[in-house]
């Protein structure tokens, strides 16, 4: 075998293990990049069963403050002298100022 092809051999196989240690840092960084997407995407899939509450809640309100705001037309009106209304059920008065 002569000299130049051993220098080629030499050249090929430094060349290999260059890629090869190049492309080992690459599949360790990939690692940790594809774990740290699992916590990101296990994290935003919670995100939709936290906020399902969010409307009951928002009702739950909106039927309280109904009912604050008929009670508070019925206190006006009997403070003024009008007519007053019964329950929650006569509505959200338009004015009430």
């Amino acid at each position: 075998m002569s000299a130049a092809a051993v220098v080629t051999l030499i050249l090929v196989a430094v060349a290999v293990i260059v890629i090869a240690g190049y492309l080992t840092v690459v599949a360790l960084a990939l690692s940790r990049v594809s774990s740290k997407l699992k916590g990101v995407v296990s994290s935003v899939n919670e995100i939709p069963g936290k906020t399902e509450p969010v409307p009951a809640v928002i009702d739950g309100m909106n039927k309280d403050l109904d009912e604050a705001a008929a009670r508070l037309e019925d206190l006006v009106a009997k403070k003024s002298g009008r007519p007053s209304t019964t329950g929650p059920t006569s509505g959200v008065p338009d004015n009430i100022w």
